[in-house]
């Protein structure tokens, strides 16, 4: 899946997931509510410094949003598996997914 839409579905579903609407992000956010949603359609773009604003606003963290579906789940069980453990491994993986996500976000 490109790059691109996989953060537009995740921000669906976080903000979903949320409960908040697409007004009311904007204004937690400090932008306009078209702007949002023309990130959710996948026109626009957010600059790093806004997808902060919406991590924050979201009670999530910006990696989550380059999350596939099967890395989400499988970081989920690694916690539950070794709970000991669990902060470095979730370091680690923010680590890497930050990485990952800078290289890519560098191509656009």
């Amino acid at each position: 899946m490109d790059l691109k839409q996989l953060f537009v579905q995740n921000l669906r579903r976080l903000r979903a997931d949320a409960g908040v609407s697409q007004m009311k992000l904007a204004e937690l956010c400090g932008t306009s509510a078209s702007y949002i949603g023309a990130i959710e359609i996948g026109i626009r773009f957010p600059s790093m410094k806004l997808l902060a604003k919406i991590a924050d606003a979201l009670s999530v963290k910006p990696y989550q949003f380059f999350l596939e579906e099967q890395d989400r789940l499988r970081g989920v069980k690694r916690l539950l598996v070794r709970r000991s453990s669990a902060q470095d491994i979730l370091k680690n993986y923010i680590i890497n997914q930050l990485k990952t996500t800078l290289q890519q976000v560098k191509k656009y």
